[in-house]
């Protein structure tokens, strides 16, 4: 798998994210931007871990952080793509992003902890959920 930069990034405007979320009518928008990730910054294996009705998993590993290397290090992670127009109206983008907001909140010693998300932005990207890595 290519990573050309077509994912999202912190590079958006803010102000445009925000619009998004309010859009989308969920509660704490401002707080889930801070759970977007930039998936050029992984390494992501062609392999498939699994497949499911919504898409597939696969490994990757996020690259080191050049400036935090002590609060960013490298991790090994999983990846679970949604495949491309599963998700069409506003409702199944709300239900993704309830989702996210499940399994953010969810800490139990048997769920895997969520590193963050992607979502379709201005036209670009893909839907992805992005956990730590269970061998």
């Amino acid at each position: 798998m290519k990573n050309d930069g077509q994912y999202i990034s912190y590079n958006y405007n803010f102000v445009s994210l925000l619009v998004h979320f309010i859009q989308m009518n969920l509660p704490g928008g401002i707080f889930f931007n801070k759970l977007l990730v930039d998936l050029s910054q992984y390494d992501i294996k062609e392999a498939k871990l699994g497949k499911g009705s919504y898409g597939v998993v696969r490994e990757a590993t996020r690259k080191a952080n050049a400036r935090h290397p002590d609060k960013y290090p490298e991790l090994k992670c999983a990846i679970k793509f949604l495949e491309a127009g599963r998700i069409k109206t506003k409702e199944e983008q709300q239900h993704f992003h309830r989702e996210v907001a499940c399994q953010y909140s969810l800490k139990h010693i048997t769920i895997l902890p969520l590193i963050g998300y992607t979502f379709p932005f201005q036209g670009r990207g893909d839907y992805a959920i992005v956990t730590q890595f269970m061998p």
